[in-house]
């Protein structure tokens, strides 16, 4: 028996802009902001959900049979409605409650985030 395994692709920009202020002949101040995953891609984290909801995941979400046919990563169903934490529609038009609702702070990694800072050369 073989196993597959594969890279799921994720995707990240960074921004740096940053102001450079001369006060003086010796004293500068640099102003900057940093801004990580700009366009806040989010990227799925299966390993905080426990195995019964993983397997509703896999077969009810992801599974060409019974679910909706979806990559692995992918959250939302056809009217875009997010499988983890709002009440979904299958490919037959079930409504399905949430697979793991208190669990949505979690299940993206590489959230976005901003960081100001001010720099002091002499």
């Amino acid at each position: 028996m073989r196993s597959v395994y594969y890279w799921q692709d994720n995707y990240s920009t960074n921004l740096r802009i940053s102001k450079l202020i001369k006060l003086t002949d010796f004293l500068k101040i640099r102003l900057y902001v940093d801004v990580r995953n700009m366009f806040d891609y989010e990227n799925l984290n299966l390993s905080v959900l426990e195995t019964i909801e993983q397997e509703r995941y896999f077969t009810q979400f992801i599974d060409g049979e019974s679910g909706l046919g979806k990559e692995i990563g992918e959250v939302e169903d056809n009217s875009g409605n997010n499988v983890f934490t709002d009440n979904w529609v299958d490919k037959a038009g079930n409504s399905r409650a949430p697979i793991a609702p208190s669990k949505d702070f979690a299940l993206s990694t590489n959230p976005r985030s901003f960081l100001l800072g001010i720099k002091i050369e002499f």
